[in-house]
């Protein structure tokens, strides 16, 4: 096939299937467009590959004011050679610069496969799922190639070798910084991976680490140094069904349940380094007056907050009606105790403390894992009348079943018993004094509280109050 210009989709599917073609033909073309080799051997009975020449791929564009769409070389490799189940051999991929899909499902399925090419690219911008699924089920594959990739586009990794059941080395990942899934279920079912590539990004982005080492069942180390995530529950499977003893390492501030689904295997010896410190987001939970909130837990390590940072305990009063927050005035949080944090910052920075002990007069508590959710629990979340600990939801639906609601871990809550009259205690707000009062609130929305928490029994006179859970002035 003699061509050096290619069409888009010229090739594609041009001998799926023909299992007499042991041979492939020449293909000398360096410039790649969309699709070109798709799927043009998948399933044939190749024992080697044809020399791939191409050094870079077209970028694909897109105008969105003019609807012109340029494809570039997206996909053009994808499931090129898939379930060739006698290609022993795979081409030189010489390419640095990358698009869209490029290597996707490439090899998926080569059985015999036991020589992966390098992979040279040290920047995978534009090339999101360049390398998806490139290996998946290469059963014969004992040595990943080399990838030197710093810096990653989205979902770059996923499933790259799913399934390589013979796989004991795997690359060193060098990229501190995450794209979207880049290695989710990179390395799920390679029964003979025994050491997991050092993981040393600060910050795990969406589900990067989800389910990456699942049905690893010789998996017996893991280096994980990330001291913040998007959300742990992120985690899901990622070291499901590894090897029963291990070591996994860690940053000293991480607090991970002792579980493979979102946190360290039972039965593993855990190891920590030196945390520098992780940053907890407020944003979520404006109060409207400047403030920020949220609340945090650490069942492993004592944190202190920084300067930006207000750090509460709450108490609940002995009749059930109000909560008090009180100042922790060295913002140092021992570990096992939990606490709310306010900030006029939409993040707040922890660092590793030297403390320990329990905070006095705090009804708040905390746990390393997630759980479903009692009856008697109130969070603190933004609800329909302020920032405030609400009465939190124990079931969801979910596409029409209704299933537990699983309570996040490493944040706070309170257990309030025989609370149902009181759905929610509202914070008064900015105004109040250190010692902040939240008040519980009924439906009648005739009642008024002055702004130290007493209930008026007589009609208010000019000042600030509170009522329904906001202020009025009444002039």
């Amino acid at each position: 096939l003699p061509a050096t210009t290619l069409a888009d989709y010229c090739y594609w599917g041009m001998f799926a299937g023909c299992k007499g073609i042991t041979r492939a033909p020449e293909l000398p073309a360096t410039t790649m467009t969309a699709s070109c080799y798709t799927e043009m051997f998948r399933a044939t009975g190749l024992t080697a590959a044809p020399a791939l020449p191409a050094t870079a791929m077209q970028p694909y564009s897109y105008d969105p004011e003019t609807w012109v769409e340029t494809p570039g070389s997206i996909d053009c490799y994808m499931q090129m050679f898939q379930d060739c189940t006698d290609l022993t051999v795979a081409p030189k991929l010489p390419a640095t610069t990358l698009t869209h899909g490029v290597y996707q499902n490439m090899f998926e399925g080569c059985t015999s496969l036991v020589n992966a090419p390098a992979l040279p690219a040290t920047d995978l911008t534009g090339g999101d799922q360049c390398y998806t699924a490139m290996f998946k089920g290469c059963t014969s594959l004992v040595d990943a190639p080399a990838l030197p990739a710093t810096t990653l586009d989205n979902w770059c990794y996923i499933e790259m070798f799913s399934g390589c059941t013979s796989l004991v080395n795997a690359p060193a990942l060098p990229a501190t910084t995450l794209a979207t899934d880049c290695y989710h279920r990179m390395f799920e079912g390679c029964t003979s991976l025994q050491k997991a590539p050092d993981l040393l990004a600060a910050h795990v982005v969406g589900q990067s680490y989800g389910g990456m080492f699942d049905g690893c069942s010789s998996l017996k180390y893991v280096k994980c140094l990330a001291t913040s995530f998007d959300d742990k529950m992120y985690l899901g499977d990622w070291l499901n069904n590894v090897a029963a003893s291990g070591t996994f390492i860690k940053a000293e501030i991480v607090d991970l349940p002792r579980n493979g689904t979102f946190g360290i295997p039972e039965g593993w010896t855990v190891q920590t380094e030196e945390g520098v410190g992780t940053t907890e987001t407020l944003t979520a939970n404006s109060d409207d007056e400047g403030y920020y909130w949220t609340t945090y837990y650490n069942g492993l390590a004592s944190v202190t907050a920084d300067a930006s940072a207000t750090v509460y305990t709450a108490k609940v009063s002995s009749d059930k009606s109000q909560v008090t927050l009180k100042e922790v005035t060295d913002r140092v949080i021992p570990a096992g105790n939990a606490v709310v944090l306010k900030s006029t910052a939409g993040s707040v920075i922890l660092t590793v403390a030297n403390a320990s002990g329990t905070l006095s007069d705090n009804h708040l508590q905390g746990q390393s894992g997630a759980f479903n959710t009692p009856e008697n629990l109130f969070a603190l979340v933004k609800g329909n009348k302020g920032v405030g600990f609400y009465h939190y939801p124990t079931t969801k639906n979910w596409y029409g079943r209704t299933l537990p609601t699983q309570f996040p871990y490493q944040k706070a809550y309170l257990i309030v018993d025989n609370a149902a009259p009181v759905r929610e205690y509202i914070p008064f707000g900015s105004e109040a004094s250190a010692i902040q009062a939240l008040q519980r609130i009924t439906d009648d929305d005739t009642i008024i509280y002055d702004l130290t928490g007493r209930r008026l029994t007589a009609q208010p006179r000019q000042g600030i109050y509170v009522k329904n859970g906001k202020k009025v002035v009444i002039k």
